[in-house]
């Protein structure tokens, strides 16, 4: 399978996997609750907890500590099912040499454009 540019770019750099005191230094940024905002408290269960990039990799995020959340396993899941569609429809985009239909709101604007540069 061909790759597109957006999933090219995050195979240039390894994962990165933090270690037990990043993972401290990150909760207690957070003051022990789910970044996703759900406001609940993460709890004492490591297992419960998952470690997520806030700017994912192949939207250009970095792998620096600040870059990282602690969010609850079943919370990250549901984050990464969402981004799993967004990162879908730009390797599609990326593959249509960014062509895609408008919307109804660019519709309108470039018609406005064209009044305003027809007056």
């Amino acid at each position: 399978m061909k790759r597109s540019p957006l999933s090219r770019r995050t195979e240039l750099k390894p994962r990165r996997s933090l270690s037990p005191y990043q993972k401290a230094e990150v909760i207690r940024r957070q003051d022990g609750i789910c970044k996703c905002g759900c406001g609940e408290p993460l709890g004492d269960d490591p297992r419960d907890i998952d470690f997520d990039h806030i700017h994912e990799r192949w939207e250009g995020g970095s792998e620096d500590l600040e870059n990282f959340a602690a969010l609850k396993k079943k919370h990250h899941l549901v984050k990464t099912s969402r981004k799993a569609k967004e990162r879908a429809k730009c390797d599609r985009l990326a593959k249509a040499g960014g062509r895609r239909k408008p919307t109804a709101a660019e519709r309108e604007l470039g018609r406005l454009l064209q009044k305003e540069n027809a007056s």
